[in-house]
């Protein structure tokens, strides 16, 4: 308990029952709000790295830093990079595969989509774009 207090995690008590320290409730309240907070120096707070990154990668496809089919770094680099998670650069890399920006190739990696000019979704090819595939009453090969 000593060097708790010796570190300032723990308020001096406000008495002593043999060797057991007591705090009044109100003076754990007061030593608790005084206690600093993280993130409150002017550092910038992780959802702010995680915004950097998103943008500037948005930012270097769509300004063509990156040409169409390029492969981008690794999620591990990445993440050493900028000072986040791997399940944060994967949540980031979704985000822009969904907009269009960049595609999955599964085993190989991120890769700078083809069509990538206006930062829209990639349509669909046009023989599939709005076309229901119905099942019912279609011969199946063991009815031949």
């Amino acid at each position: 308990m000593t060097s708790y207090r010796r570190r300032s995690h723990l308020p001096e008590p406000d008495q002593t029952i043999g060797r057991t320290p007591v705090w009044r409730p109100a003076r754990i309240v007061a030593w608790h709000a005084s206690r600093p907070r993280p993130h409150t120096d002017g550092r910038a707070v992780p959802t702010a790295r995680v915004q950097v990154l998103e943008s500037s990668l948005r930012e270097a496809i769509r300004a063509g830093r990156h040409p169409e089919g390029e492969k981008l770094r690794s999620e591990r680099q990445l993440a050493a990079e900028h000072g986040v998670g791997r399940t944060t650069v994967r949540s980031i890399l979704t985000r822009l595969e969904a907009d269009g920006l960049i595609t999955a190739r599964q085993g190989l990696g991120y890769f700078v989509a083809e069509d990538r000019s206006s930062g829209e979704p990639i349509p669909e090819p046009a023989g599939s774009a709005g076309v229901e595939v119905s099942h019912a009453g279609a011969e199946r090969p063991d009815d031949l």
